[in-house]
């Protein structure tokens, strides 16, 4: 990392400063489709981490292959109806209908740690490299729905998943014009001890959405993705509004 920009040879990286606690808990995520009384073993976690990064990475990769740019906003699942109210930060014009009917993803995975439990391997590198015919038909379907994902960024708006990557709406406006912002800071590192001040309306659009959004709503995450390619991850930490550059 070099100036404050990620350089991977377009390899998308989530810094831990970003996303850690932020996502829902991969154990009780796993309680909750699968209906089994144990949690998964911790071969099965990391498995579950990975699987969401390769399918976020995708989505972004994709939109970023368009040149339409778009928007990603998590938000906690327990925060949905209040954000989602009239009164709340995102208004989106595609709500889907009742949360939980877009945990697609959620269920893919469920369906791989089970397939690959059946062959006694839970390893991402058994995942990768089987020629297991349900497991292949699973990964094709992850990303399948992961180019869905990256579709409905491209919709005018930010398209918004929980916590535990279920769809909550896309075309989603970002509604928060009394939210004032004088600056935002950009990250030095992937673990975001080392800032540097810049002024919050340098940025397009999208990226004056996200800051605010986060300034307003500590426990969102955004992902801004620029039609010239550039990816921002912005989150609040410590009261400051920090955005990760990246594949700039």
């Amino acid at each position: 990392m070099q100036g404050g920009r990620i350089d991977d040879h377009g390899f998308l990286q989530f810094p831990t400063a970003w996303s850690q606690g932020r996502f829902g808990d991969l154990g009780q995520l796993y309680l909750h489709l699968s209906g089994q009384p144990q949690l998964p073993t911790p071969a099965q976690l990391k498995l579950l981490d990975l699987l969401g990064q390769h399918m976020q990475r995708r989505a972004v990769a994709r939109v970023r292959a368009g040149g339409h740019g778009g928007m990603l906003v998590y938000v906690p699942s327990d925060a949905v109806p209040e954000l989602l109210s009239p009164r709340g930060l995102p208004q989106p014009k595609y709500p889907v209908q009742e949360l939980g009917a877009g945990a697609r993803g959620g269920h893919l995975f469920l369906a791989v740690l089970q397939r690959l439990a059946d062959l006694g391997d839970s390893s991402w590198a058994y995942y990768q490299h089987t020629t297991d015919p349900v497991v292949r038909a699973l990964a094709g379907a992850i990303d399948q729905f992961a180019d869905l994902l990256a579709d409905l960024m491209t919709v005018d708006g930010a398209l918004v998943l929980t916590h535990n990557l279920e769809i909550v709406g896309f075309g989603v406006e970002i509604r928060a014009p009394h939210v004032e912002l004088d600056q935002v800071y950009r990250a030095l590192d992937l673990s975001g001890e080392h800032l540097r001040a810049e002024p919050a309306d340098q940025g397009g659009t999208r990226h004056r959405a996200a800051y605010r959004l986060c300034l307003a709503a500590p426990d969102c995450l955004a992902v801004t993705i620029s039609q010239d390619g550039g990816v921002q991850l912005v989150h609040q930490l410590a009261g400051k509004i920090v955005f990760w550059s990246q594949l700039s």
